[in-house]
């Protein structure tokens, strides 16, 4: 019975979460992402769009800027990404 539960929401079109916490970022194939409400991983900049050296990396917030992953020139990441 747990495994059609499992099933259901596949059956109905509906994808399944990813289980992030949402507000969190990551990269993924030289893309910035975060986690939406629904637990889901959405790609909000496209970090080779903005040129060719952009990058995605984690970086500590400046002023109003939160720290996480975005894209930025390689010498302003504060830490090497895995997943460029």
């Amino acid at each position: 019975m747990r495994f059609l539960l499992l099933l259901l929401p596949l059956s109905l079109g509906c994808p399944m979460p990813d289980d992030c916490t949402p507000l969190d970022t990551r990269c993924l194939g030289g893309n910035a992402q975060i986690c939406g409400s629904d637990q889901r991983w959405r790609t909000f900049v496209k970090c080779p769009t903005l040129g060719e050296n952009w990058v995605c990396c984690w970086s500590e917030g400046i002023e109003e800027v939160p720290s996480g992953h975005s894209c930025f020139m390689p010498d302003q990441c504060e830490v090497p990404d895995a997943d460029p």
